[in-house]
């Protein structure tokens, strides 16, 4: 008998905590229809992430329309590694394995790679290590975003000042979530680059028309610079 109920009650705890996973998946969901701030729904997923399972760090790569390099479009550091958080924002590297690291890697082959007990001196490849040793990565995990058959870039999450020890069930929960959120990211970045193109033919515009009403030469050069 207590058996049985040891068992009943490990099942019951794990129904209930699937049902939190779900609540709040579905309510993450429900926040990332409702915008298409690429800003609001990166936070949205970063404090998901690190809130469930701990993550220090939170890479978000996309991969450009001609699909021979990737961008990282956001990142986010602890706060001793901000400099560096800055210089990793925006940066863009080759989507090829030799000189675009794991990232790369997972992107091209669409697969997940999860390494913990990160030690630099085990590591064969120059820039995988020097990543590690610059960021001082203690547990890292690479999965790729995609929509439909269509890879759209790769999430790298890692820890800086402990080690993370995931379950398969942790790292099934994690794709679950990746899965479910290509969508939204998909239709962020669209919108913030017509949004880009938008303002910058309304700026064109605005120059024409000054050129067209002015012959002041100095006041034009200064609205194109």
């Amino acid at each position: 008998h207590i058996t049985i109920a040891l068992r009943n009650s490990m099942l019951l705890n794990e129904v209930n905590s699937k049902n939190e996973e779900i609540e709040r998946l579905s309510e993450i969901s429900y926040q990332m229809n409702r915008t298409l701030d690429f800003d609001m729904i990166f936070n949205l997923i970063y404090s998901y992430l690190e809130e469930t399972y701990g993550f220090e760090g939170f890479g978000l790569s996309i991969v450009t329309p001609d699909r021979k390099n990737y961008i990282t479009e956001r990142y986010k550091l602890p706060p001793s590694l901000s400099e560096i958080e800055q210089q990793l924002s925006g940066a863009e590297y080759p989507l090829d394995p030799e000189s675009g690291g794991r990232v790369a890697e997972c992107i091209l082959l669409n697969k997940v790679f999860y390494f913990t007990d990160i030690n630099p001196k085990n590591i064969n490849d120059e820039l995988n290590k020097n990543v590690v040793e610059l960021l001082q990565i203690k547990t890292a995990l690479h999965i790729p975003i995609y929509v439909g058959e269509e890879t759209l870039g790769g999430f790298f999450l890692s820890s800086h000042t402990k080690t993370l020890h995931l379950t398969p069930d942790d790292l099934e929960a994690i794709k679950r979530f990746t899965n479910n959120i290509g969508g939204a990211l998909r239709n962020s970045k669209l919108y913030e680059q017509i949004k880009s193109k938008k303002e910058e033919v309304e700026k064109l515009s605005a120059i024409s028309n000054q050129m067209n009403s002015s012959f002041d030469f100095d006041k034009i050069f200064e609205q194109i610079y």
